[in-house]
């Protein structure tokens, strides 16, 4: 059947994301959330996503990432009521089109067994089967295929264009770090614990999002996936090879053990093979330094380093502690969580008032015009400086309960707003006094918790009041990332820290800490 009218290819914009969003849920039992997409948008510099028009209404969409030299097709799907009208085939020439102008030499997809259409769609365009993975769909345990394509890569003529390596004089060692903690893949090359010369990051949020929060396995697979061409993506963008390296570095804890295992692996693997030192560094120190990074380029005064005392709020996904820092590698531990950590909160009460994963980000943007509807408690706890969030989400789960029971409509926005209100009220009153009852230099933040917006503008306020300066990195710095275990290993390479082939993974891995 012809299309009635000329179907139009284009880039996705962020404002195609409620249409895209309509075919996703019509299309698939497990729907990518508008938070995924506003990722890969925005964040992602190796992905690539299309739309297709007709009458100017969006029938189509489709997106690629680029891993070194192979485009793998992350999302494909056209409306209900458009299919067999040579959509699908259009947006296929164009990711090819797109793969090639990135480089690409090959294309790969997953397809479900059953799928049989589009198999027959992509076997037409030469795709061919390169496996088959069992039970991989979530949602009924159904297999998939992978078929590959190789795409018709004279790629000498594209490449004759490529600019060389840029070769660039560094203060202090240049490290390839590895950060694979949890459910991101980040591979950077850092020099003289501060510059950033590359960061490569592969998320696996959209991934995660089918379920509501990260499944330890999966995420250990994917890292296997994309830590070789998220390690190669990093040496390509800093335009270094092994020999320009002084060090390689890599998390080793604490965090999920399947996840810590391929990090580590990997790091041992090319130390050995590249006769380069191993640094060891620890996941939460990396979130301190985060605060050390600048992306100044050589030849730029670097910015004044932060300075000491510095008191440390690290709060993310898995950690929540409130960490006194007297001098490189010093630490003394003021506070802690007791049960949940605050990203787990959010994750989890995101999850209670139906809002898509990460509960953060999703929390964050319903609050942000919205007025409190209540006011949550806040938890008391034996020690001045600890942290409790497991009540404050029982207490959302029993509102929610109440509205449901009443027959109410849920207040999502104003539930959100008062639940984001209580976590920034307990961790900014803590914090404020903590630095002032330590005489702190500063306060720096770390964590993906860090980059709530709210939590930024309370902390400031809080911390001004008492003539403390506050100290935070870009959002991008604040979620995991291999750029600042590359800023701490900098500076434990400084102090001749070294790590041999014995060294393993810990999960449940602590800093240093000093005596009281």
């Amino acid at each position: 059947m012809a299309v009635s009218s000329p179907a139009v290819i284009e880039p996705m914009q962020l404002a195609d994301i409620a249409s895209v969003l309509e075919i996703e849920r019509r299309s698939f039992s497990s729907p990518w959330p508008a938070y995924a997409f506003e990722h890969e948008l925005t964040s992602n510099r190796l992905a690539r996503y299309i739309v297709s028009r007709s009458e100017g209404r969006v029938v189509g969409f489709s997106g690629i990432w680029l891993m070194v030299d192979e485009a793998h097709i992350t999302t494909f799907g056209v409306h209900p009521d458009h299919r067999r009208r040579g959509i699908g085939r259009l947006m296929l020439l164009r990711l090819a089109e797109l793969a090639l102008e990135l480089g690409a030499v090959r294309m790969t997809l997953e397809a479900r067994v059953s799928n049989v259409p589009a198999q027959a769609l992509y076997g037409s365009f030469g795709f061919r089967i390169a496996g088959r993975r069992p039970n991989y769909y979530s949602d009924d345990g159904e297999d998939h295929l992978r078929p590959p394509r190789s795409l018709d890569a004279r790629s000498d003529r594209r490449r004759a264009g490529t600019p060389g390596r840029v070769w660039r004089a560094v203060s202090g060692p240049r490290v390839l770090a590895i950060e694979t903690s949890c459910d991101e893949t980040g591979v950077a090359v850092v020099s003289g614990g501060r510059r950033i010369e590359a960061n490569q990051v592969a998320t696996q949020i959209a991934l995660h999002a089918a379920t509501g929060g990260i499944v330890p396995e999966i995420a250990a697979r994917q890292q296997l996936r994309w830590i070789v061409p998220t390690l190669q993506a990093a040496l390509e963008e800093a335009g270094v090879g092994w020999a320009d390296l002084d060090a390689v570095a890599v998390t080793y804890g604490p965090g999920l053990v399947g996840s810590l295992l391929v990090g580590v692996g990997v790091a041992k693997a090319v130390a050995a093979a590249h006769d380069l030192p191993l640094v060891p560094v620890n996941h939460i120190e990396g979130h301190i330094y985060a605060n050390w990074l600048t992306s100044a380029r050589d030849g730029e005064p670097l910015p004044v380093e932060p300075p000491f005392p510095l008191l440390c709020l690290v709060v993310s996904g898995g950690h929540t502690q409130l960490v006194l820092m007297l001098d490189h590698g010093r630490y003394r531990l003021l506070g802690q969580t007791l049960d949940d950590a605050a990203g787990e909160a959010f994750d989890k009460v995101g999850r209670l008032l139906g809002l898509p994963y990460p509960g953060g980000p999703a929390i964050s943007a319903a609050a942000r015009d919205a007025r409190p509807v209540t006011r949550f408690p806040r938890a008391r706890t034996t020690g001045r400086y600890d942290f409790s969030f497991s009540g404050l989400k029982t207490a959302v789960l029993r509102s929610v309960a109440g509205y449901r029971e009443r027959g109410e409509a849920l207040p999502v926005d104003g539930l959100a707003a008062a639940f984001e209100e209580a976590v920034v009220d307990v961790l900014t009153r803590k914090t404020a006094a903590a630095a002032e009852e330590h005489a702190v230099a500063a306060v720096a933040l770390g964590g993906g918790v860090a980059a709530n917006r709210a939590l930024r503008a309370v902390m400031r306020e809080r911390l001004a009041a008492i003539g403390v300066p506050l100290l935070v990195p870009p959002a991008e710095w604040c979620t995991d990332n291999g750029a600042m275990i590359g800023a701490a290993a900098g500076y434990r390479f400084a102090a001749g820290e070294r790590a041999d082939a014995s060294l393993e993974a810990i999960p449940n891995l602590a800093l240093p800490w000093l005596g009281p």
